[in-house]
């Protein structure tokens, strides 16, 4: 075998245990998890950068002013040039919202599994 394949005689032989095969599980189930709550946080984020400023913003007296008042001046400065892109904004505020909810819907059903109750099993799957 070794005139025919020689690198395969050389190779190392991986030994599956049952337990590494269930590590190795695990380990794609925490990044899968990790990996929707970093999208999460970027959703939320997005979704804070478009909203409008606050309501009465002008009457702060916190640091907040400063970024509710750059939001106020983004959203004059722009409104004038593009009518449509407040609709497309407002579409996009509602995907984000809605795959927020459902991210919010998923990891409570997943956190409820975890804690021991057997019934969302269906719901995730």
């Amino acid at each position: 075998m070794a005139e025919t394949a020689p690198d395969t005689a050389a190779a190392e032989v991986f030994v599956s245990l049952p337990y590494s095969v269930e590590l190795a599980r695990l380990r794609m189930q925490r990044l899968r998890i990790e990996e929707e709550l970093l999208l999460e946080v970027k959703r939320q984020q997005q979704l804070e950068e478009t909203a409008p400023p606050k309501s009465k913003w002008f009457e702060l007296r916190t640091p907040q002013f400063h970024y509710e008042a750059h939001k106020n001046n983004q959203l004059v400065r722009g409104g004038a040039e593009l009518p449509e892109f407040d609709d497309q904004l407002l579409e996009f505020r509602r995907q984000l919202a809605s795959s927020s909810e459902k991210f919010k819907e998923t990891f409570d059903a997943y956190a409820r599994l975890q804690a021991g109750d057997a019934t969302d099993a269906a719901n995730l799957q």
